[in-house]
């Protein structure tokens, strides 16, 4: 019964976001947060039973399901009552550059340039491609040492030149020689950030790509899109075994792919069994030790706290306590009813502030803010707004300044 009613969950957030606010409306916070609380944060709970020897409390799936509607049903609703547009009156009001050639597709294509440079010197100083060294889990960790920043900033540059080029290009390939020159800049960008072993820039990518170009041409949603699903299931579960230096086959791809939205279950779970009977409840100090990492020197993020305090040991990076993680940590239970609807929000009002507008900035600008909440699921809300927010905004000022500084004037 209740992976009947798990089901019924998914399909009717999933109803009321399409009717309310846009299934591809990926310029909205919403909807990116909806796929990856669906794909990595809730799916697993249908096929709990296959990892039986792991066990997932009572506790946890009432936590989890309350999270999840409570999050998505304050939001619509919140949409109804501040009259938020919907993707088809965004759309509308959107008005494409005058011309694609601006200063400002210029600028991305030029920026794109020195993030390719930088991931290949990046390469060279490596002297291996992560992703098939040997004990790749912790390689890929190692090797970004000293590089930590340049490779999240790259990954910002690179959201906002394939963002920026379909926001200027209806038709992503009616500029037959721009169109070839972004194809191929796309194809490096994509393999050098697939070859460093992570997930997540993949997933940006694909759903930028695909589902943004839907939203420029005004297209619904078709059940053709769902095949994205199993598609990004097969990539994670591809990049999953490669990082276990294991031999690659369709039965190791299908257990890592499954695995990976399952791990975040078990996280929960640890961080439920850890608070508050091995340490009292932290009262706000986890997101002191969060906010401790922008010090300098090296200073651990919350999630490898937890790892080293609670003597968890696994190759690779740090647990991904999820945002129901956080929250549990550092308020118990009172946290897990009210912080959801607060979060959810905090998500409306930034919306509410750019999505009106229409225009190509207001657009560019909440759509980055969107790609760069969604991590929220998998690490927590503060975690997000230091490592993924802010580097973003950092690059966004840097664009800005770019194309006003280095290209003046639009080129016609």
């Amino acid at each position: 019964m209740i992976y009947l009613l798990i089901a019924i969950m998914i399909f009717s957030i999933g109803y009321l976001i399409n009717r309310h606010v846009g299934l591809l409306n990926i310029v909205n916070p919403i909807t990116p947060l909806y796929y990856y609380h669906t794909i990595f944060f809730f799916i697993a709970l249908l096929y709990k039973n296959l990892y039986s020897s792991i066990e997932i409390s009572s506790k946890a799936i009432l936590f989890i399901i309350y999270g999840y509607c409570i999050f998505f049903i304050t939001y619509i609703v919140g949409t109804k009552i501040l009259r938020i547009q919907n993707r088809q009156q965004m759309m509308a009001k959107y008005a494409f550059p005058s011309f694609a050639r601006s200063k400002y597709l210029y600028a991305a294509f030029a920026l794109q340039s020195f993030v390719i440079l930088a991931l290949i010197l990046f390469y060279i100083k490596t002297g291996s491609i992560p992703l098939l060294h040997a004990d790749a889990e912790d390689f890929r960790i190692e090797a970004r040492k000293g590089f930590g920043t340049i490779i999240v900033l790259s990954r910002c540059i690179s959201d906002i030149f394939i963002s920026v080029y379909i926001l200027h290009v209806k038709n992503i390939w009616n500029e037959k020689k721009l169109g070839v020159v972004f194809a191929v800049y796309l194809l490096i960008t994509f393999l050098l950030f697939l070859g460093l072993g992570s997930r997540s820039p993949i997933f940006d990518f694909v759903l930028i790509l695909v589902v943004l170009y839907y939203w420029v041409n005004k297209k619904n949603f078709c059940p053709r899109l769902i095949a994205l699903v199993p598609l990004l299931f097969i990539m994670m579960g591809v990049i999953g075994a490669f990082r276990q230096g294991n031999e690659v086959d369709s039965l190791r791809i299908f257990g890592k792919a499954i695995w990976r939205p399952f791990t975040n279950l078990q996280n929960f779970q640890w961080v439920l069994d850890s608070f508050p009977s091995n340490k009292p409840f932290l009262s706000g100090k986890g997101y002191l030790i969060e906010i401790a990492t922008l010090l300098p020197g090296h200073q651990p993020n919350f999630g490898t706290w937890f790892k080293e305090e609670f003597g968890h040991e696994f190759s690779g990076g740090s647990v991904t306590v999820t945002y129901l993680g956080e929250i549990y940590a550092n308020h118990g239970t009172i946290g897990i009813i009210f912080l959801p609807i607060v979060y959810s929000l905090f998500c409306l009002a930034l919306t509410w502030s750019f999505s009106n507008r229409g225009t190509f900035h207001s657009t560019l600008i909440l759509l980055m803010f969107s790609l760069s909440l969604k991590g929220m699921i998998n690490v927590g809300l503060v975690t997000t707004l230091i490592s993924s927010v802010m580097p973003m905004c950092v690059a966004l000022i840097f664009y800005y300044f770019f194309a006003q500084m280095v290209i003046p004037r639009d080129r016609r």
